[in-house]
């Protein structure tokens, strides 16, 4: 993938995930305490290796292995803020 397009598909991502982050927060009274503890522990875990990653990245620009690390991480917090929406429905 040319890094040319990894700024538009960030863009599309961190757009899906800021309404299922949104969509998350007013799910948020469904869930345990216990159970918002964990998603925001793992949350925590999935943006801090996506910041690495694009810090990275933007440290070695051309690294297409580096491109494909953002894109995955992007892809495991959409995949996780899926998921953890989903519980709040089945609560």
């Amino acid at each position: 993938m040319p890094l040319s397009t990894v700024s538009p598909l960030e863009a599309q991502y961190a757009s899906a995930a800021s309404e299922l982050s949104a969509e998350l927060e007013r799910a948020r009274g469904r869930l345990a305490p216990a159970t918002v503890r964990i998603i925001e522990r793992n949350l925590a875990v999935i943006d801090s290796a996506l910041a690495e990653s694009r810090r990275a990245l933007a440290q070695d620009p051309s690294n297409a292995t580096l491109e494909r690390l953002v894109i995955a991480a992007w892809r495991q917090k959409m995949d996780f803020l899926r998921r953890a929406t989903a519980l709040s429905g089945e609560s």
